[in-house]
């Protein structure tokens, strides 16, 4: 929180308690009291950070009122600035200080007995804790003066006690991200001078952010897991608490660099080819790093999807289509575009059978067709008849034609129906239709006595001359017609007439068919 120029940076009343947690407060800058903060009911700083206010009175970090209460822990204060008393802090009320390193002057209101502070494990640097008629209790804290008559101070304000070094020891320095480093903080102390307890803090900054993550005693352990690629500054301070005062307060820094886990490579193959309704093969390679639980994802470009290392698939339409392979494990992904040529087929046709009809009759066409590209829509069919005229329209598959046509003279006609779908392709196939003349009509009455149409004539009459006797079997033949009927046969050349020959046996007339010139 930063306030504008002239301002302060917060204002409590005090109508209801306000604690604040992990913030930095600074740039408050006024004329009078409480730079920072003005404190005026039940004030609570945890892990808070005051730094660089200023007030021309009293308190340039914080001014807490008569009859305030404030409590400070795991906080700092430092670069804050009173014109009159108090750069870091003013108290007037009850205020309690634990693990706080402040650097900067802390005053209790001049001549009065209002306020109360107490300070455990902290630290105070370049300043002095003034106190005036008030109970100002010191304990494990480190401090650089005091004055006042009240001071109940532990241990004296001079001391050769100090710490000579302090290691940062990371046990990986070139982590992977997700997983964790454990970093130990340990002091180097001078032998027979160290006689009390030491606060040790470990701190991140850089690229996951910044976060206190340990605080120990004498020691410090602090586990942290990395989840942004780059470098992180590891940080870890330490603050004197000997019981005799005097001290000094060390910092020292170390780099902790996460590196990106290996993924998975991944190879779609190809580049695939195939035809339209047929399954095509797929085969993906990967170079699987350490992670576990290897999938492969593929995408075919056409709205399917499949999964293992050799999925097949069939396209529907032809085209080109670029697909995808994702090969994930538990370090991450990878992906490989895939490229898949799908040529037409073209459409199945089954004319139907050859067919005899007569001149009269209707050809009835059932043809049908069948195509694996089932987006091939719309399909068009062209029948020829093979006596010049033709017929046209849409189709579906599997659906007949259902056409009919009728010829106008008899004769042998190739029949040809062809479909077309939208890409172009287009199959045939054909039958052949008879169409056979009607029968001639029946012969003339002169041929017999009877009428043609079915009737028995009677037995013709034996020619002069000796009887021939019966032919073998017992059956007689008639082996001349009548006479003018003979006269008929004999005059009409280049003519077709049906001849009927009378076989006689048991009263029965075979008509039997024949062609004469």
């Amino acid at each position: 929180l930063q306030a504008a120029p002239g301002d302060r940076v917060i204002d409590f009343a005090g109508a209801a308690p306000l604690e604040l947690r992990d913030l930095t407060i600074q740039g408050g800058n006024v004329t009078g009291d409480g730079g920072g903060i003005w404190n005026g009911g039940q004030l609570t700083l945890y892990g808070v950070i005051m730094i660089s206010n200023a007030a021309s009175g009293r308190g340039g970090g914080i001014y807490s009122g008569t009859g305030t209460t404030l409590v400070a822990s795991d906080s700092f204060f430092s670069g804050n600035t009173a014109g009159v008393a108090g750069s870091a802090m003013q108290v007037n009320g009850a205020t309690t200080l634990t693990r706080v390193l402040v650097s900067g002057g802390i005053v209790d209101r001049q001549g009065t007995a209002t306020g109360t502070a107490t300070m455990t494990d902290s630290a105070m640097v370049n300043g002095a804790v003034l106190d005036s008629n008030a109970a100002f209790t010191v304990s494990s804290t480190w401090w650089g003066a005091a004055s006042g008559p009240g001071a109940n101070l532990v241990g004296s304000a001079t001391s050769t006690s100090h710490i000579t070094g302090l290691s940062v020891t990371p046990s990986n320095a070139t982590p992977t991200l997700g997983t964790s480093v454990d970093v130990t903080v340990t002091p180097q102390l001078d032998a027979g001078t160290y006689d009390g307890p030491l606060t040790a803090g470990i701190a991140w900054a850089g690229a996951n952010g910044g976060a206190t993550v340990a605080v120990g005693t004498n020691a410090a352990t602090g586990s942290y897991t990395g989840v942004e690629a780059g470098a992180d500054t590891v940080t870890a301070t330490i603050l004197w608490a000997g019981q005799d005062g005097g001290a000094q307060a060390l910092s020292a820094s170390t780099t902790v660099t996460w590196s990106a886990p290996v993924l998975p490579s991944a190879n779609g193959g190809g580049p695939y080819s195939g035809s339209e309704g047929s399954s095509i093969a797929f085969s993906g390679v990967a170079s699987t790093s350490a992670g576990s639980g290897t999938t492969y994802s593929w995408l075919f470009g056409d709205g399917g999807s499949g999964s293992g290392v050799a999925p097949t698939h069939a396209y529907a339409d032809s085209g080109s289509y670029t697909g995808s392979l994702t090969v994930s494990d538990s370090n991450g992904s990878n992906q490989a575009s895939i490229t898949v040529t799908v040529a037409n087929v073209v459409p199945a046709v089954t004319a139907g059978p050859d067919a005899i009809l007569g001149l009269t009759q209707v050809l009835s066409l059932s043809s049908t067709f069948t195509d694996p590209g089932t987006l091939d829509a719309p399909w068009t069919y062209l029948v020829n008849w093979g006596d010049g005229s033709a017929d046209s329209g849409t189709a579906s598959p599997g659906v007949p034609l259902g056409l009919a046509h009728a010829y106008a003279t008899p004769g042998t006609f190739l029949v040809s129906v062809c479909v077309q779908d939208k890409d172009g392709g287009t199959g045939c196939d054909t039958l052949n239709a008879q169409v056979v003349p009607p029968p001639p009509p029946p012969p003339a009455s002169g041929l017999g006595e009877g009428d043609g149409e079915g009737e028995e004539d009677p037995p013709p009459e034996p020619p002069p001359g000796p009887d021939p006797g019966p032919e073998p079997g017992g059956a007689f033949l008639a082996s001349s017609f009548k006479p003018a009927a003979r006269s008929a046969l004999s005059t009409a050349s280049a003519r077709s007439f049906v001849v009927f020959s009378t076989l006689v046996k048991a009263r029965s007339v075979a008509a039997i068919s024949s062609r004469f010139p």
